[in-house]
Order: structure tokens, then sequence, then C-alpha cells
């Protein structure tokens, strides 16, 4: 005797029973057809159930049926769909299982050392605002998403952390699922060697990581790096990203020797201008040319004792360049790397202007570098002041000028920026970058 075979058909492909279907919500209708070997069978006869409630059929077509798949119709993550016979019995039935939308979070890797600009200041309660950072609205409860901003320098590659968000396990079945991340613009970035990432959902679900590489320069605005699913025309992740022709700038190292010392500091040149052009100053597109002179100083280091910091610049700068000093501004810098012990103070210099001193270096408990502090506080040249608002334990309050504004109330509080006091220092804030002296 012949066994005939009945089966159902979703997207033109054949769905044995108990087998189960995944699906992304997509709101959209979805056909669902059963077929069967025998010829003498009755499609009129047949009733459609989804989790035990009958589906209405159409008189003409009773062999399939459209399910909307939204969460108003697919209530529960499984969902059974059963076609039973004139008797109520069962003929075939599948589970149809649902889940939401993910998203993706990007990421520096934990081996991060500031190869190139990657800032999520939006950590931080008076970044997080979307006048600071782009924004998604992601998940089933649409939460405010801040983009991280990327800036990579000509030629250059990033490796960021990819992180999925409210992806489960059983996603990676979808057969229907895409993702695609790519830039807003073409020929600016290539994403693992190619201009448009497509993935499937076994593909999402293995997805670690991606390397960004910088195609072409943009200019002074920015574009965006996103994913996003083309069924439901939804983006599901974001990256703001920079890319800018480097200026240079100047920094003439003056190292001091005073009257009442043996020999002049020690900082080592080459690996100043190493650091700051690789990880430093690369992230804000700037190229440090960095030159040294030395002077003979004709003062003891008793003769700046309890002086002001504006006071020692000014003697330096008038006894290395005479009375009308050095020229303003913040194309050339005028830098005195001295021996001068100031307790822990390691440097000062002025905001958004030539001319600073670096006093005693003493190293760090933290390990923070001669080279960081000295990035510190060229930052100050370039304009921009502290990220933290209390000055002291004391609690002196610092006037921070508009744009800019105080990220947290004490030092230490970023982790990790250039502007802030006792930190290892990586990275620069988005409004750094915008806001640097032109």
């Amino acid at each position: 005797m012949a066994t005939h075979q009945i089966n159902l058909v979703i997207n033109k492909k054949i769905r044995k029973s108990g087998e189960t279907y995944v699906t992304l919500y997509t709101n959209k209708e979805l056909e669902i057809k059963i077929e069967s070997s025998d010829t003498t069978f009755r499609y009129d006869k047949i009733k459609w159930q989804l989790e035990g409630n009958d589906i209405p059929i159409k008189a003409e077509h009773p062999e399939k049926i459209s399910i909307k798949i939204s969460p108003v119709v697919l209530l529960k993550e499984k969902n059974k769909l059963v076609v039973l016979d004139s008797l109520n019995k069962k003929i075939i039935d599948i589970e149809i299982r649902v889940y939401h939308h993910p998203y993706i979070v990007f990421d520096r890797k934990s081996t991060y050392k500031g190869e190139f600009l990657f800032d999520k200041g939006f950590e931080f309660t008076r970044l997080a605002k979307p006048e600071y950072y782009d924004t998604l609205h992601v998940g089933v409860t649409n939460n405010i998403y801040y983009a991280p901003v990327l800036g990579l320098n000509l030629n250059q590659t990033a490796d960021i952390n990819i992180s999925k968000k409210d992806f489960p396990s059983f996603a990676k079945d979808d057969e229907n699922f895409k993702v695609v991340i790519k830039a807003s613009q073409d020929g600016f970035v290539k994403i693992n060697g190619t201009d448009s990432l497509v993935l499937d959902a076994n593909a999402f679900n293995n997805l670690s990581s991606i390397t960004i590489k910088s195609e072409k320069n943009i200019g002074a605005s920015s574009l965006h790096i996103y994913a996003y699913i083309p069924s439901i025309n939804k983006k599901i992740g974001l990256l703001e990203y920079y890319c800018r022709a480097k200026e240079v700038r100047t920094v003439h190292l003056i190292y001091v020797k005073f009257k009442d010392e043996s020999r002049y500091p020690s900082l080592d040149h080459n690996k100043l201008q190493n650091f700051l052009n690789t990880y430093s100053f690369n992230q804000l597109f700037l190229e440090m040319v960095v030159d040294t002179v030395h002077l003979g100083s004709s003062y003891k280091t008793t003769d700046f004792s309890g002086k002001i910091s504006a006071y020692i610049l000014q003697l330096l700068k008038t006894e290395k360049y005479g009375f009308m000093g050095f020229p303003a501004g913040i194309e050339v810098d005028y830098y005195f790397i001295t021996n001068f012990d100031r307790g822990d103070v390691g440097g000062f210099h002025q905001t958004g202007d030539a001319g600073g001193v670096q006093t005693l270096w003493k190293g760090s408990a933290i390990g923070e570098t001669q080279e960081e502090v000295t990035a510190h506080e060229l930052g100050h040249w370039q304009g921009l002041p502290h990220t933290f608002r209390a000055f002291s334990a004391t609690g002196d309050v610092q006037t921070i000028p508009a744009p800019f504004l105080w990220v947290t109330e004490n030092e230490k509080g970023t982790r990790d920026n250039f502007m802030d006091y006792s930190v290892i220092r990586k990275t620069w804030f988005k409004f750094h970058l915008l806001n640097i002296k032109k």
C-alpha cells in the first residue's frame, strides 16, 4: 500500500511534521501551505490552529494560510501550528519560534593602547546626551543606543570588538536572517576587506570582531558605519567615523640645566615623538615634529621656590628668547624640560598658546609614563582643558570654558583620558577632536 506524504511549505521549502521554523519578528505576512501526494486529499476538510486557536481560512484556498509575524499574533517564543482533519486528528504540526531584533555594541579590544581614536564618553552621565553622541533606538523597549566614535588616519586599520545583544542561540537557525555592516558613504572604508559585509544568521552568531580600514580622507565632517537588518529596515549598531588629513605641529623641547645643577634633564625626544604620533595626537589628526635645543640657565633652582607657574615660564622664556619671547600660537610650541622639583606636579602649560614647563620626572605609582604626561601638557597647548571640575583635594573649582565641559567631578574619573590626572592615558573625547585650536 502506498504511503502518502504530507508536508508544509514555507518560503518555498518543504517542512516535515515536528520541525521548527525560526524567524525574526518582521511584522510581515508569512504564507504557509499544506501539500499532499494523495490526489484524493480533501483540503476543504482541514482545520488550521495556532496555539489551540482556529485560524480563519479562505474557502477558495483552504490549503494555505497567512500569519503575521508580529508579537500580537505570535505571543510566545514557541508557537505550535497544527493542521487537523475533519475528526480533529492531527495531520501535521510545526513549531514557529520567534525573536526580537538583536543589536550590536562596538568596542575597542582589551589590548588597545591608543593606536586610533575610540571614544565612548557617553558612559559618563554628563556626556550621555544626543547633542554629544549620535544615537539609535534599539531593543524591545527602544532603549537609547549611543554611538562610539572611531577615528583612523589614512590607510590605518582598527580591529573592533563586536558584542551581540538579544540574539538567542536558536536564532542562528533563522534561514532568512541577514545583517549588513557598511559605511553610510561608499569608498571611504573597507570592512573585513569589503565595502559591505553581509552576514547570515550563523555568521552573525560567530562574529566577534571586524577590521575597519580607512581608504580615503573624509574632511572635517564624519560618516557612519552601521549594522542593519534589511528585512525590517532596522539599524542595530552604529559607529561615528572620522578620517582627516593630518596637520603638522612643531614642538621645541628646551632642555634646561640650572646654575646649581650638573646635568641636563633626560627625556628621549625620539621616543616622545613616536608616542605622540602613534598613541596620542594621531587620534586628533595631528603630526607632531619634535626637535631639541639646550639652555644653560643663569638661574638656580632655588630662584623658583614658591613661585607661580606663569612667573617661572616667563623667566625661562625671556632668558632663552629675549624680552619679546617666542611667538604665540598653536602651530609651534616651546616646552622647557627641567629637573626643577615642584612636588607631585609633572608640568604646566598655557592653555591655547605656546609655552610650558615640565618639572622633575619622579616616575608614577600607577604606571604613567613621561610621554603621557607630556601629551597631557601639549593637550593644553592645543586648547584643551582638564576633564574634571575639582582642581584639588580642598575642592578648588576650575573654570571649564565652552564648548568644553567637565566630565567628572574629580580627577581619575575618566580612567584613560589624556586630559585627566592620575590615569593611564590612552584616548581623547570627541569634543576634544572637534574643538582643538585651529
